[in-house]
């Protein structure tokens, strides 16, 4: 009987510590991913996603501006445009750039660009470089694009040119950092903001970020709608939020939230 006892004892100790075995432990690690997108259309998105026990902790946008913003130059007078701006209509913008390593030429384009069913109506000049023919369409294709872009304007290797590639002295029309800086993002040149703007870009950037905390970040296109109170709600949970575009940035960190889940 004793023995029988000892018996059944190991088997059920064993049983127990192969159960427990098999059983995961919970990684409760804070874990991160970024990722890079393009958001309403005309900017490289960048999102910062943090997150513990498959929930979002924390999140961060920011957009980077693309040259039809930050190589927009101020028009002077004179018989004609210069040889090294490139006009569209009376705006000017530079013909030659120069981004990381890569030297850019531009041309006006002699149609608006069209992707898919999309017009992109603002991207009115078409950049070139040598191993690049078009520096918008190679930013949509590729994450690792996006990367590399956003990158070197982070390391302030973008700007407008000469025909030599060095730094041109014409002045620039684009947003401005609060030390009078050229400014290559929507947070360190306070876009859109002011008393008519209750939310602005950085409110409403907030408020995205408000929405998917806490979140498993599983919502779909089709779950994400805009009320008639103008918020958006995602899978009929109202957010604060109200800008054009909100699914652009969910998707974003969407990809984020993955890659962290992925470290």
């Amino acid at each position: 009987m004793f023995k029988k006892f000892i018996t059944l004892f190991i088997i059920t100790t064993f049983v127990l510590v192969l159960s427990a075995c098999g059983k995961k432990t919970p990684d409760n690690t804070e874990k991160e991913g970024v990722a890079y997108g393009i958001t309403h259309t005309d900017y490289v998105g960048v999102a910062t996603v943090k997150v513990k026990a498959e929930q979002v902790t924390d999140a961060s946008f920011n957009e980077y501006y693309l040259p039809n913003t930050w190589a927009k130059l101020k028009t002077v007078e004179a018989e004609e445009v210069p040889a090294d701006v490139v006009a569209d209509g009376a705006t000017w913008y530079g013909k030659y750039l120069v981004i990381g390593g890569r030297h850019f030429t531009g041309e006006l384009r002699d149609e608006p660009l069209k992707i898919g069913e999309k017009t992109y109506t603002k991207q009115t000049v078409k950049y070139s470089a040598e191993d690049i023919d078009d520096l918008y369409v190679w930013l949509t294709e590729k994450e690792e694009n996006r990367k590399w872009y956003v990158e070197e304007l982070v390391a302030g290797n973008a700007y407008v040119a000469t025909s030599d590639f060095e730094k041109s002295e014409l002045e620039a029309d684009a947003p401005v950092t609060s030390e009078g800086e050229l400014g290559f993002t929507k947070l360190e040149t306070n876009y859109w903001h002011g008393e008519n703007f209750p939310l602005g870009w950085q409110g409403n950037m907030a408020e995205i970020v408000k929405a998917i905390k806490g979140t498993k970040m599983n919502a779909t296109v089709d779950t994400i709608e805009k009320g008639e109170d103008n918020k958006w709600r995602i899978d009929g949970v109202v957010s604060g939020a109200t800008l054009a575009d909100f699914k652009d940035y969910y998707l974003l960190a969407q990809t984020a939230y993955n890659k962290a889940l992925a470290a």
